[in-house]
């Protein structure tokens, strides 16, 4: 059988590489030495198992090349280091180097690959070996690879980046800047020495103070760019019901009400037109802050943009969430139907969130009139209109 020695993670630029990596001590034991064109029917139980393997180049710098060497013979360190970075890429970690080397204790290799999240490669490590073992003893079907996948993605989800940060990073590979995340979530060190900057989202070392808190004050950030020349929708910021209502009559439905210290686009309503409807979306936004805005509605596009160096670069529109009605199944079922689109995750783990709803969702509801519970009508959409975020797919270590 073979066994992992130690392992070990190497967090910034290294000897191997200027990507961080693994490194696994393995011992092959009384697999020392042995290639794998001599074990019988290995290759293809291991293709079997995890297709896509197909795909690796290997030394052959061409598609199929790892299954190339695997029939001519190679050791099993080697198939141990494509196995982890598979299962990471599968997971939906984009890692890809790897190499494996010998030490001066014969038969003890290390097996060295590329991670994105440390603990997820750790243990992609140690499930490769498991792989190999239960192939070795005839086994394979004491091996769930669907399992597999879903603990390492269940650890990476824990640890994405947020698509700000992940944006930034991909850049930064671009440039060959190296990257280092300090820790487990969105703080990220690019370049080393005295060149390194630190980031955390869109806020960079340099990033004023000042700065920071006045875009998170929604009331003092519209009057700067009312004062700038720049259309902002009339509004004002309340405390009391009373007062909302009032206001609300005087700006002219529809209006929005939303927290005066909110994020995301929680507590947030818009499209209101009556009275009820402002009182209850005023009742949700105080959960979340002790002043409410009330605001003039506008019919349009939200648009994320994106501003380097005074210079615009980037802009992403978003979109509300939506089911489309069938016929046969109630909103919140066409809910947990789209919620198994593969393309749908937790958090930043895949290009779209899961939908999810709230005491907002169904005020927010483009057709409030038809009940969550009841058949949906065919071909009508239903939306709520404060979206989800739904980032791009983050880059991943190539």
């Amino acid at each position: 059988m073979i066994t992992l020695v130690g392992s070990h993670a190497l967090r910034g630029a290294n000897y191997y590489s200027y990507r961080p990596v693994i490194v696994l001590t393995v011992d092959l034991g009384e697999h020392d030495e042995v290639f794998t064109n001599t074990l019988g029917d290995f290759t293809d139980q291991l293709i079997e198992l995890i297709p896509s393997l197909k795909e690796h180049r290997c030394s052959e710098d061409e598609p199929g090349g790892l299954i190339k060497r695997m029939r001519e013979g190679t050791l099993l360190g080697h198939i141990i280091e494509h196995i982890a970075l598979e299962l990471q890429y599968i997971a939906g970690m984009e890692v890809g180097f790897g190499k494996t080397i010998d030490t001066d204790t014969p038969g003890v290799y290390q097996v060295i690959f590329s991670y994105w999240v440390e603990e997820a490669g750790i243990t992609a490590g140690e499930r490769a070996i498991e792989i190999v073992n239960a192939l070795l003893v005839g086994k394979r079907e004491s091996i769930d690879i669907e399992d597999l996948v879903r603990e390492l993605g269940d650890i990476g989800a824990d640890h994405y980046l947020g698509p700000s940060t992940a944006a930034i990073v991909e850049e930064a590979e671009h440039r060959g800047i190296t990257v280092l995340r300090l820790d487990d979530y969105n703080l990220v060190q690019l370049g080393e020495g005295k060149y390194q900057r630190r980031i955390e989202a869109s806020i960079t070392s340099r990033t004023s103070m000042i700065g920071v808190e006045t875009a998170g004050n929604k009331r003092l950030t519209k009057h700067m760019l009312d004062d700038a020349g720049i259309p902002v929708p009339k509004g004002t910021v309340v405390r009391k019901v009373a007062s909302a209502i009032e206001d609300a009559e005087w700006l002219g439905y529809p209006v929005v009400i939303k927290p005066h210290d909110g994020h995301h686009g929680k507590g947030v309503t818009t499209g209101i037109r009556k009275k009820k409807e402002l009182k209850e979306a005023f009742a949700r936004a105080k959960e979340i802050s002790d002043k409410v805005i009330v605001e003039k509605f506008y019919e349009g596009n939200d648009y994320r943009m994106l501003v380097v160096d005074g210079r615009f670069v980037a802009a992403a529109m978003r979109e509300p969430a939506a089911v489309t009605g069938d016929g046969e199944h109630a909103i919140e079922e066409l809910i947990a139907l789209e919620n198994r689109n593969p393309r749908r995750g937790y958090g930043h783990e895949k290009v779209m969130t899961r939908l999810s709803t709230s005491s907002v969702t169904g005020s927010c509801s483009s057709a409030p009139a038809t009940p969550w519970r009841r058949c949906s009508p065919p071909a009508r959409s239903f939306a709520w209109s404060s979206p989800p975020i739904s980032p791009p797919a983050a880059r991943r270590w190539t």
